[in-house]
């Protein structure tokens, strides 16, 4: 369905709606009228929801849904209505988690898993139902992992990822099945990530890169196969990263990247593809900075700056590739500083920091964006500060405090926000006082005192860290 044609095809399906109603109220005894109904109503549904009309597309699914709920209670025996009433259930379902709406979402899902698993259970031997009755545990387990019940969509997920194991194993053939089941792995392996197991998150994405590893070699010229390799390489990476063993993570960040600079390269104007190297460049960079070899890590970060910059340039109104293009300037001058080359660092902060001003005044009301703008003072500023410009070290860092400011007045429970503002006033406190103008101990004593009454109200981890320093920067204006 072309996006160009979008309104032709709605038209088409509303108009075969209206003959489906039409044929379906003339005789309602008649099954096949009535199930047509129910798939005008889908087909209007798809269409909406490619159109991004949630309620309107919600509405019509539930229309279908209501149909199917009857025709099924007709015939509890016909299996090929009670797997449609499930899909029924399932669209209904995923537009209902699209708008936010868990707990509808939830019930949705669990009465489509219901009629899956009793057809599942009637015949073990429908390959067809085993699978879609994985993707139903899989959809209750999202849901149950965005309501914060972890150990709830673990369990839902292994579920899965049983019966993917025994379709994969009757047919090691079937490409589909195979994928399947490195899907599963690897959602299973993010849920133990997320738990904090690592060790059996490892487990997991190592399971699904070895099934990934078959299929890329396979099918070397699938794009998917490629991309899920990739991933994979990633998944595994990010885990051995957390647990310190940078070495390898590297090794696995680098299989990534070498995956896809080779797609890039193939299809440059492939966008997707495009950023995605800049990313992986970015990873590389980043645990090159950890092991401290910071000339591989600042030609690995300035690769991916001239790609971010290449995708800024193609579309100034992509508000997300500006600010990745920012962030990119702020790790480049990030390493040019470890390197002592303050005056390139500076030029890149400030670049950054430009990119920062233009998005936050394009929207105020955003707040990632305005903290973002804060950050990038705060850099300059502390270049700043590393250079001995002092004054204008401090009209960076004030610059910074006025927007931390805000925010915390807009949200005073955002308890990071209340940390950047901390340290705001600490930055100006201090480079107050090391100005030296008439009075300027004083300010930053107010300044600092400030600072100290609200770390000591703040509820977050380092809080000690932070009251411990502001009580000795206060101590240190005394002598």
């Amino acid at each position: 369905m072309a996006q160009g044609k979008l309104p032709e095809a709605l038209d088409a399906h509303q108009q075969s709606l209206v003959i489906a109603k039409r044929l379906a109220e003339q005789d309602k005894s008649n099954a096949g009228w009535q199930r047509d109904l129910s798939a005008s109503y889908d087909g209007v549904g798809d269409v909406l929801l490619v159109q991004g009309k949630l309620p309107e597309a919600l509405d019509v699914y539930q229309q279908s849904l209501r149909n199917m709920q009857t025709l099924a209670g007709q015939d509890k025996s016909n299996s090929d209505w009670q797997r449609e009433l499930a899909v029924s259930y399932e669209r209904v379902g995923d537009v209902l988690e699209a708008q936010g709406k868990l707990p509808e979402a939830l019930d949705a899902y669990q009465q489509s898993l219901k009629i899956l698993q009793t057809l599942a259970e009637q015949d073990k031997s429908n390959t067809g139902w085993q699978r879609e009755l994985a993707v139903g545990d899989e959809k209750v387990g999202d849901v149950l992992r965005s309501q914060g019940n972890l150990q709830g969509a673990l369990d839902l997920y292994q579920q899965g990822l049983a019966i993917a194991k025994r379709l994969a194993e009757q047919d090691k053939s079937n490409a589909g099945w195979q994928r399947d089941l490195s899907v599963s792995y690897e959602m299973v392996g993010y849920l133990l990530e997320t738990q904090h197991k690592l060790s059996e998150a490892l487990d997991a994405y190592q399971q699904s890169l070895k099934i990934r590893q078959t299929l890329a070699e396979q099918r070397k010229s699938n794009v998917g196969a490629q991309r899920d390799l990739s991933m994979s390489y990633e998944r595994v990476g990010y885990v051995l990263r957390v647990q310190g063993k940078l070495e390898d993570a590297l090794d696995a960040y680098r299989q990534s990247l070498k995956i896809v600079q080779t797609q890039a390269e193939q299809d440059r104007f492939n966008t997707g593809w495009q950023r995605e190297l800049a990313v992986s460049y970015e990873r590389v960079g980043e645990l090159l900075v950890a092991q401290g070899k910071v000339p591989e890590a600042l030609d690995a970060y300035q690769q991916s700056l001239k790609i971010l910059q290449t995708l800024a340039e193609q579309d100034k109104s992509n508000p997300d590739w500006q600010r990745e293009l920012a962030v990119s300037y702020e790790k480049v001058g990030d390493v040019l500083r470890t390197q002592g080359k303050l005056e390139e660092a500076l030029e890149l902060y400030q670049q950054g920091l430009a990119i920062s001003k233009r998005l936050a005044d394009q929207d105020g009301s955003n707040a990632g964006w305005q903290r973002d703008l804060s950050l990038g003072y705060e850099m300059v500023g502390y270049l700043r500060e590393t250079q001995g410009k002092l004054p204008e070290a401090l009209d960076a860092y004030q610059q910074s405090l006025k927007i931390r400011q805000t925010l915390v007045e807009k949200d005073k429970t955002n308890s990071i926000w209340q940390r950047d503002l901390i340290v705001s006033l600490y930055e100006v406190g201090r480079t107050t006082a090391r100005i030296g103008r008439k009075d300027s101990v004083l300010q930053a004593q107010g300044i600092l005192q400030t600072a100290l009454n609200l770390a000591e109200r703040y509820p977050g981890s380092d809080r000690q860290n932070l009251i411990d320093a502001l009580n000795l920067a206060l101590r240190n204006l005394v002598h």
